[in-house]
């Protein structure tokens, strides 16, 4: 087994391990947490009790009207708070229930003991009262004893729910610690232990063992990597082989070159007649020796070359650095090593160059010597054989699709990279070989009967296959040969697998995108609607202090209460308005046809008191008259009372507005546009005034929530439209929105 599939294995384990004592662990919190809330509870009980001892004395003391309304307040706040909680034990309960039963009956005592005080028929009333007393005090004692009873059951609760605690952390490091130990030991014997004989088998490698390799084991990584081993050093053994048939060859060049210094006319004469280049450098890189047949391959005349740079006449500007780095490479030289040498005329001459470093007597590499020749001709044949081939092989494998011609006996022809890596192949592994042979019987019977038709109709056939969860887009081609009748099949296969997949992907991110932004809405909705209970509680008993202790704070203290009650009311608007801005799309009237004029009317007509106020002029043209859009009518007036409100709000200082409402007819839908000569906004805001909660403003400059043009964009959004604005500050803005046309009658 690989050894990603067994940690993948024990990571499962290890994942399962960890949700059955989180399950544990999160059992024994709630029951702790439900512990707290009781001990919480017993404690308020507890508190309660003893107030209403102290003020059972003080009214058996004093009987006076004020001890028995805080005695009533205090007994009625007791009986809130002895309620058993939900899942609370049924001992516990029953507890609890017993203390409701004497919290009743101590209730029922006071009554008796108060109407006992007003009976002025009762001949005896001191012995009465004094029984009445001496049961309710009873009876208390009985509350106070059975909440400290409560309060101990509790708290042996909490002490069960410490310990399940304990028990599932020793859990949690029990099992910890056995899977350390477990992937210690797999680790070790499946791969540390496994490593360290690779190293040791490649060190007696490295050391000069060439016959020692590695015998395969498990059907893991490792192995691979010893087959790759095995591999390479058979590979290495044969290149060594081939180094030492070169190194035999390099020394009887250099036996030959020492016969050659030993007559200098004899070497000048063999430079002279031979149609290679002669060449040798000395140490720092300057030709020494060059031969005649320089000028017949790059143009150059002997003396023109001698003592020059040898790197001036490489084409390439790292030319020379990298036949330096061959020779270095491969010890003492190169053989037949290609590169671009600069002709006199200035244009790249190839050249095959066989090279080697050259040693004085100590040792010491004192320069290069070597042969090169043209090999143009070679390189124009290799590249027209390249480019034929390539021309070829890219027209087969310029489609995206799988491809392959073959005869009619199924025999491959030429098939393309796509479809050889359908099967694991290379392409020129598949030419020859049997198409039938290549699939499972009866997929392959399915193919024999398409080909067949397609061969007796003389068309082609386009189809669609699926196999598991592949998924392909098929077409079969008929051949025709020389002699006019089909002899070859060619077949185009695409995998559309992908396709179908992000198809189904984008259908269920749809469905998801849609179920989550519905949750939401209907969350803000809920959450704004839940929010305005305790705003209205807050500006309520803001209200309430301030009448009854108005005469007993300060201008400070009053100050204060105002700065809070004008922040609740803002918070109210806010929520009022995001709850507007939730209802858009949940609670939006259909999308009929709906003329503009009207909801236009009826904006401004809301807007009256505002408009007088601050003497704008506002006009319309004529053409909103016959504009008929599809839209809910409520929402379109919102939308031009939020842009026309904004027109007013944002005016100049001593300055009346002037608002154009403007529109136009374009293809499919109405334009329209509110403009104002008011403060203006800057062009880097212009996506930003659509955000909600986004001012640009204080709220001492100009008042308001933020989301109104949030609002606006919602609202066109709904109608498929698109709201924009332009503007120049100090000059004015106009908002454009569209929104989708209505036929009108006769269209």
């Amino acid at each position: 087994m690989r050894i990603k599939t067994l940690y993948f294995l024990g990571a499962v384990g290890t994942a399962l391990a960890v949700a059955v004592l989180e399950t544990f662990a999160y059992d024994a919190f709630q029951l702790e947490q439900h512990a707290l809330n009781i001990n919480s509870q017993t404690d308020r009980i507890s508190k309660g009790i003893y107030q209403l001892e102290s003020l059972t004395s003080d009214y058996l003391l004093t009987f006076s009207e004020r001890s028995v309304s805080q005695w009533n307040t205090r007994h009625k706040s007791l009986g809130l708070l002895i309620v058993p909680l939900p899942e609370s034990p049924n001992e516990l309960a029953q507890h609890l229930n017993t203390l409701a039963y004497y919290h009743h009956k101590s209730g029922e005592l006071f009554d008796l003991l108060l109407s006992s005080r007003n009976d002025t028929a009762d001949r005896n009333p001191a012995t009465r009262t004094a029984a009445l007393s001496s049961q309710l005090r009873t009876m208390v004692d009985a509350m106070a004893s059975e909440a400290d009873n409560v309060s101990t059951k509790n708290h042996q609760n909490m002490a069960a729910a410490w310990k399940r605690l304990r028990v599932v952390d020793f859990a949690v490091n029990l099992v910890s610690a056995c899977l350390l130990t477990f992937f210690g030991i797999f680790g070790w014997f499946r791969v540390l232990r496994p490593l360290l004989e690779l190293r040791g088998t490649i060190q007696e490698f490295a050391l000069g063992k060439q016959e020692v390799r590695f015998s395969l084991s498990a059907n893991d990584e490792i192995n691979d990597v010893k087959i790759s081993f095995n591999r390479m050093a058979d590979s290495l053994c044969d290149t060594m082989v081939s180094r030492d048939l070169l190194s035999i060859e390099v020394l009887e060049r250099k036996e030959l070159e020492h016969d050659l210094r030993s007559s200098e006319a004899e070497i000048r004469s063999i430079l002279d007649n031979m149609s290679d280049v002669f060449y040798k450098t000395d140490h720092d890189g300057n030709v020494i020796i060059i031969s005649k047949s320089i000028s017949s391959v790059l143009g150059y005349a002997q003396e023109e070359v001698l003592g020059k740079k040898a790197a001036e006449y490489h084409f390439d500007p790292d030319g020379r650095q990298r036949m330096l780095a061959a020779i270095a490479a491969n010890g003492t030289g190169v053989i037949d090593f290609e590169l671009r040498m600069r002709h006199k005329q200035g244009h790249p001459v190839w050249v095959s160059a066989s090279s080697h470093l050259v040693f004085d007597e100590i040792g010491q590499t004192i320069g290069i010597e070597g042969v090169f020749r043209s090999i143009e001709e070679r390189k124009s044949i290799e590249k027209a054989l390249r480019n034929h081939a390539s021309e070829i092989e890219s027209l087969f494998n310029a489609s995206s699709d799988a491809t392959m011609l073959f005869k009619l006996d199924g025999t491959l022809l030429a098939t393309n990279n796509i479809l050889a890596a359908r099967f694991g192949k290379k392409p020129e592994d598949l030419r020859g070989t049997c198409l039938w042979d290549l699939f499972p019987p009866d997929v392959s019977t399915a193919r024999r009967a398409a080909v067949t038709r397609v061969i007796e109709a003389g068309e082609p056939v386009h189809y669609v296959d699926q196999r598991g969860d592949l998924h392909f887009d098929n077409s079969i081609y008929p051949i025709v040969g020389e002699d006019g009748i089909i002899d070859k099949v060619a077949v185009y296969s695409r995998d559309v697998t992908e396709q179908k997949q992000v198809q189904q992907r984008i259908a269920a991110y749809v469905a998801e995108i849609e179920r989550s932004n519905a949750e939401l809405e209907q969350f803000a909705y809920v959450a704004s609607h839940d929010l305005r209970e305790p705003l209205r509680m807050i500006s309520s008993y803001l209200s309430l202090l301030e009448r009854r202790y108005g005469d007993r704070l300060d201008g400070d203290g009053l100050e204060f209460i105002g700065f809070a009650r004008d922040g609740a009311k803002r918070m109210d608007h806010l929520v009022l308005d995001l709850l507007d801005l939730s209802r858009i799309e949940r609670r939006g009237e259909p999308i009929v046809p709906t003329p503009i004029m009207p909801t236009v009317q009826l904006a401004l007509s809301n807007l009256e008191i505002m408009i007088k106020d601050c003497g704008a002029t506002i006009t319309t043209d004529d053409v909103i008259q016959s504009s008929l859009v599809l839209g809910d009518s409520t929402q379109i007036m919102r939308l031009f009372q939020n842009l026309i409100g904004n027109s007013l709000k944002y005016r100049k200082p001593d300055t009346a507005p002037v608002i154009q409402i403007g529109g136009q007819r374009l293809d499919g839908c109405w334009q329209f546009s509110v403009g104002d000569n008011g403060i203006g906004i800057a062009p880097e805001y212009f996506e930003r005034v659509f955000g909600i909660f986004q001012r640009l403003h204080t709220r001492d400059q100009y008042d308001g929530t933020g989301i109104g043009l949030a609002v606006c964009k919602k609202i066109v959004e709904r109608h498929s439209g698109r709201i924009w604005v332009e503007s120049i500050p100090g000059e004015g803005t106009t908002l454009h929105f569209t929104l989708p046309c209505a036929l009108c009658p006769g269209e």
